[in-house]
């Protein structure tokens, strides 16, 4: 604010000089000295004048994010989710008309949400769309939160966050990659395919999702001969779902003979992790990594020991 103060007084300071008593340019007289211009993840500017104090989130993706960044405070309205923390919200956000009356009447100045056609316009409130691809887009948008807040350290964990990731894929450069199977509740024997947005972190953590599907597809049934072709090393069952696996089985016997049965690599993940995995992406990440290659972790862990 110190450094925008400072420019904003030359600027006048110069006006002054420059123009005297003439009328300044139209353009100018608008133009806004103070405030924060931000980029959504659908490359949209959207100029905010000040520190939004009543945000919406209307996708429950984004909560986590806020959460952990102690700003919940400022979250006056939200969408039912599959998160513990949603339960304190009460907007649905399947009904586009009701969600804009909702957020009229709480006089919302900031929304955040994944689908921009989700969130009708109206003059009150910016309208940010979160849909993070990537881990590195997930920080962009924690440095966002920090460059509004004005909270600097924002910037700095994203920056630790950014380095710790590239350190693990360095390690990881050399390392085997291990095919993946990840069960998914929505269809009978159904598993993620490789356009499912979980399989570019499984990619990032050493693993590989080889079952393809039409593209956009991203739960398939895979035909038992692309199994016995292609056999995972590990498989990944979401939590409270472990009788996926009696059904897999049962529509995939070949599986019987994978690596993945025989030595027993069989790992529970959050349902959130399946569900929303650019929700909490670096936990998704680590949780991928400390099963596919727990041999990093581990390294990592007695190397920070040996340092402190």
């Amino acid at each position: 604010m110190g450094s925008r103060f400072v420019f904003s007084f030359f600027v006048g300071a110069f006006l002054v000089g420059s123009y005297g008593c003439k009328r300044v340019p139209a353009w100018l007289d608008s133009a806004p000295l103070i405030g924060t211009r931000v980029e959504d993840d659908l490359n949209r500017t959207i100029y905010l004048p000040q520190a939004p104090k009543r945000v919406a989130i209307a996708t429950s993706e984004a909560l986590p994010l806020w959460l952990s960044s102690k700003l919940d405070r400022y979250i006056v309205a939200g969408c039912y989710g599959d998160r513990e923390d949603t339960r304190v919200f009460y907007l649905s956000c399947d009904d586009s008309v009701s969600l804009s009356e909702a957020l009229h009447r709480a006089r919302v100045d900031w929304v955040w949400t994944n689908r921009l056609e989700q969130v009708p316009a109206f003059p009150e409130a910016k309208i940010y769309v979160f849909r993070p691809q990537s881990m590195e887009q997930w920080l962009r948008h924690l440095k966002v939160l920090g460059e509004v807040y004005g909270m600097s350290g924002f910037g700095q964990v994203a920056d630790s966050l950014a380095q710790l990731l590239r350190e693990y894929e360095n390690r990881l450069a050399d390392a085997r990659r291990l095919k993946v199977i990840i069960l998914s509740p929505e269809v009978p024997g159904g598993i993620i395919s490789k356009y499912h947005p979980l399989a570019s972190i499984v990619s990032r953590a050493g693993g590989i999702v080889p079952y393809g599907a039409e593209k956009g597809q991203r739960v398939v049934q895979v035909p038992p001969d692309s199994i016995a072709a292609v056999p995972a090393d590990v498989i990944f069952v979401p939590d409270g779902n472990m009788e996926l696996i009696n059904a897999f089985l049962q529509a995939y016997p070949e599986a019987y003979s994978m690596p993945a049965l025989q030595y027993k690599r069989i790992f529970s993940i959050p349902s959130s992790t399946l569900s929303h995995p650019y929700a909490e992406p670096f936990q998704a990440f680590y949780t991928l990594l400390q099963a596919l290659h727990p041999e990093l972790v581990r390294s990592q862990i007695s190397v920070q020991k040996e340092t402190e």
